[in-house]
């Protein structure tokens, strides 16, 4: 396929993409205790380090989040993720990540990621992600996502994730996510995430922070 029409082709994609891709979850891929959630355009939207039970999040003047704990995220000139810790974030010439540490992410020929690592992605015929791996995702008719894996996700009524698996989610007056489980979440007055602490003692300690950023996802935040 020439350049132009590939280009083209990724740009109906990307529009395509606007409008379902807020509905589905990202996608995950850990480098030992550092996670990169990803869309399913090969951006990378989150960083975070896994098994946080009480840690600080830092900020740089543009608003960017740059350290969590002792952990540093830089940026390249472009804004893309450069590095997190000791994992090394490179692009393609169409500025989808390629490949994180060492494992290589491949796209399909629509610019959505079909295989990360071993881990092979699959779409259902609305472009909706249905599989990652071994995970599989179901989606109810108002186009949510109401299973993930085998866990259930409810809504309230106004269509935000009352529930997560066994996991009750609670929210501040202003709507963010203030309570997952047993941990709380904290922030600062223009609405960054400041802090997350409690819950040390939970078995979902490990995956806090993926729970945190898809449910933010699954409610459109």
């Amino acid at each position: 396929m020439t350049i132009s029409l590939r280009l083209v082709v990724l740009l109906l994609f990307s529009s395509y993409c606007s409008l379902i891709c807020a509905q589905q979850p990202f996608i995950k891929l850990a480098k030992g205790p550092i996670v990169f959630m990803l869309d399913s355009q090969g951006n990378v939207r989150h960083v975070f380090k896994g098994g946080v039970g009480n840690v600080n999040m830092n900020y740089d003047l543009g608003g960017r989040l740059t350290a969590i704990g002792d952990m540093r995220i830089s940026y390249n000139h472009d804004g893309t993720v450069r590095s997190a810790g000791s994992s090394d974030v490179d692009y393609d010439i169409w500025g989808k990540v390629r490949n994180v540490g060492d494992v290589g992410i491949d796209y399909d020929l629509g610019g959505r990621i079909r295989r990360l690592g071993g881990r092979g992605i699959d779409y259902d015929l609305e472009g909706r992600i249905r599989e990652i791996g071994s995970i599989k995702i179901d989606y109810d008719h108002y186009g949510r996502v109401r299973k993930f894996g085998d866990e259930d996700i409810d809504y309230d009524l106004s269509g935000k994730v009352r529930s997560f698996g066994s996991l009750n989610v609670g929210y501040d007056l202003s709507g963010s996510i203030s309570k997952i489980g047993e941990y709380r979440f904290d922030y600062h007055l223009d609405g960054k995430l400041r802090s997350v602490s409690g819950g040390a003692a939970h078995g979902a300690g490990e995956k806090i922070m993926w729970y945190y950023y898809t449910i933010r996802q699954l409610n459109r935040d």
